[in-house]
């Protein structure tokens, strides 16, 4: 009981016998106290966020089939690959448990992207304008990894991809579609 209610009982004439602290409570009972418990717990839990944090990180790699010097074929189309099977090969790294690359979070990143695109065909900014907001979409997933909110493996992602995607408008646009694609399978949980 709080003490202002004790207070009151025992002004109204009603006996109230005194808490005894906790220490005590749990040495008469014969157990441990429940202080000492809850004091075990925490030092076990924060033992395991401890061990959690200074074990090295196994983050899946980008496959090497899955980065492109190209976006394009030599009929000058989009290829095959950036739709399908590099793209769904990226979506299983990502919602993978080490990959840790969460929907929501990837179409925060693809609207980014989107957008710089959109700018880019309207002619708002120029192509060395784009390559400044790209470096700063890397660094702001750069800045998730380190929160633990995303996974090591989309960094890895942008960084293999970005070298090709800066290299003209052409390219960045079909980065943008390969990126797309892979948003799209992300979205279908296995």
């Amino acid at each position: 009981m709080s003490n202002n209610l004790g207070d009151a009982l025992r002004k109204a004439g009603i006996e109230v016998p005194k808490p005894e602290p906790r220490e005590k409570m749990g040495d008469a009972v014969g157990g441990s106290s429940r202080g000492q418990e809850d004091r075990s717990r925490k030092e076990r839990t924060a033992e395991e966020r401890q061990r959690r944090t200074n074990a090295p990180r196994q983050d899946p790699a980008i496959p090497a089939e899955c980065v492109f010097q190209s976006y394009y074929g030599e009929d000058g189309t989009l290829r095959r690959e950036i739709f399908i099977e590099a793209a769904e090969r990226v979506a299983r790294l990502f919602n993978s448990r080490e990959g840790n690359v969460r929907p929501f979070a990837l179409r925060l990143f693809l609207n980014r992207v989107k957008a710089i695109e959109r700018d880019l065909r309207a002619k708002k900014c120029t192509m060395e304008q784009a390559r400044e907001k790209l470096y700063i979409v890397r660094r702001d997933a750069a800045h998730q990894v380190g929160r633990r909110t995303m996974g090591q493996v989309f960094v890895e992602f942008l960084n293999k991809n970005l070298e090709t995607a800066l290299k003209d408008e052409r390219e960045f646009r079909g980065f943008v579609e390969y990126f797309a694609s892979v948003a799209a399978y992300c979205r279908q949980r296995e």
